[in-house]
C-alpha cells in the first residue's frame, strides 16, 4: 500500500545542551512513561530517552534551548539528539532530532543563535518534518483514525521541509 503524506500541523525546536541536562519537564497530565519509567517533574532528560503517554496523558517539555516540545494522549516520541550551545552560531552545533513513532506533537521554537541555526528534525515513519524556527504541530494516523495513514502537519508560524521517500514539500505559517 502507498504511504501518503498529507501535511496539517508542524512546529519546530532549537536543539540541546552539549553538557548537563538538555531539558526539563513543565507540565505532566496522566500517565507517561520514561524508558518505562513513571515520568515525573524531576526527570532528568537525556538523549536516546523514549517517552510514552498513556490515552489520557501528556507532557510539556522546555528543552536548553527554551523551545517547547507538547506530546499528546497516545504518544510514543524519542529523543534522537539535542546539541545546542548558546554561544556558537553554526546549524552544525544546534541541532535537535526526535522520533514519532505514533501519536501527535506540538514543537515551538526556543531561542535561536543567531536567527534560523538551530535545526529541528523530527522522524516519523511517514516521512520527517525539518525546520529552524517555527511553531507546528505533527501528528501520525496509522489506520486508527478517519483519516488516510500518513504523517499530518500543520504550520503556526515559520517554515519547513515535509519530505517524504519520493518528495518534499515547504511548508509556511497557516498552511496545513
Amino acid at each position: 500500500m502507498r504511504q501518503t503524506v498529507i501535511f496539517i500541523l508542524a512546529v519546530v525546536s532549537g536543539a540541546a545542551a552539549a553538557a548537563g541536562p538538555i531539558g526539563r519537564v513543565e507540565q505532566i497530565s496522566g500517565p507517561v512513561t520514561a524508558d518505562a519509567d513513571v515520568l515525573t517533574t524531576t526527570t532528568v532528560l537525556r538523549t536516546g530517552m523514549r517517552l510514552v503517554s498513556g490515552k489520557d496523558g501528556s507532557v510539556t517539555l522546555r528543552m536548553a534551548d527554551d523551545s517547547l516540545i507538547r506530546i499528546n494522549g497516545a504518544t510514543d516520541l524519542s529523543i534522537r539528539d539535542f546539541a545546542f550551545s548558546p554561544v556558537t552560531s553554526t546549524a552544525a552545533s544546534n541541532s535537535a532530532g526526535y522520533d514519532l513513532n505514533y501519536g501527535a506533537v506540538r514543537i515551538i521554537s526556543g531561542r535561536s543563535t543567531p536567527a534560523s541555526t538551530t535545526v529541528v528534525t523530527l522522524h516519523t515513519p511517514f516521512g520527517d518534518v525539518i525546520a529552524n524556527s517555527a511553531d507546528y504541530s505533527a501528528g501520525i494516523c496509522a489506520g486508527d483514525c478517519a483519516e488516510a495513514p500518513g504523517l499530518y502537519v500543520c504550520m503556526q508560524s515559520g517554515q519547513a521541509n515535509a519530505r517524504s521517500s519520493d518528495s518534499t514539500t515547504v511548508l509556511r505559517s497557516g498552511q496545513a
